[in-house]
């Protein structure tokens, strides 16, 4: 099981890599075996492209290292926090795309302006609050995780599976570490298709179209 879920993290993450989702060697997609409560992650600080499926670390619940050479990012102590409060979730993506990332240091949220919105996310993709100045000195990533989570305390994380968190980086989720990407492919294009809307003035708070679930359920 943690064989093939090391091949299926790694093929994420060179798929995260050919849609631009990320530069160098920022951001990463993880998955996590829920019966053995351990999760695979990229080592932090190295391209996929230099690394094998073998690479894919092995970690625990606290983030500590169970099998693989060198450490995971800093940002997996978030996403360990959201394995934990969303427990349907299988994969996580740390995304730093353009147009998405840009909304997070705006500090908007992206509203349902269009089919394309809707066929991915039901409702806004909500930004976070302002991380404490506690939070950004000690505790950064435990401070953004604790955001998260309170952002979707009446959001189900399932059918808005992507947040902003401000002045920071999107992360986006699903069943599993290829659904996790698929959102984000999704969330870079709302995000553009929002911003051009903004500026051609033509953004309104109308409700789209109802979608129906069959539709949505079809989303990839």
């Amino acid at each position: 099981m943690l064989k093939q879920l090391r091949k299926l993290v790694y093929v994420a993450n060179k798929q995260f890599q050919r849609q631009g989702l990320t530069d160098a060697t920022w951001g990463n997609v993880s998955g996590i075996d829920r019966e053995r409560e351990l999760v695979v992650v990229k080592p932090g600080d190295v391209a996929c492209k230099e690394l094998t499926s073998e690479d894919m670390l092995i970690i625990d619940m606290d983030g500590n290292v169970k099998d693989g050479e060198g450490k995971p990012s800093p940002d997996v102590l978030t996403q360990l926090q959201l394995y934990k409060a969303f427990p349907k979730i299988g994969g996580i993506a740390f995304i730093h795309s353009t147009w998405a990332t840009a909304f997070t240091q705006a500090g908007l949220g992206i509203a349902p302006f269009g089919l394309k919105h809707t066929q991915h996310f039901r409702g806004t993709i909500p930004c976070t609050r302002t991380l404490t100045d506690e939070e950004i000195c000690e505790l950064y990533e435990e401070g953004v995780g604790s955001a998260i989570i309170e952002t979707f305390a009446s959001i189900d994380p399932m059918t808005v599976p992507a947040v902003l968190v401000k002045h920071y980086a999107p992360f986006t989720w699903g069943e599993s570490p290829s659904h996790a990407v698929s959102h984000a492919v999704a969330l870079e294009k709302v995000a553009k298709l929002a911003y051009h809307t903004t500026m051609l003035g033509l953004a309104s708070r109308r409700k789209v179209a109802p979608v129906p679930d069959s539709f949505y359920d079809m989303r990839g």
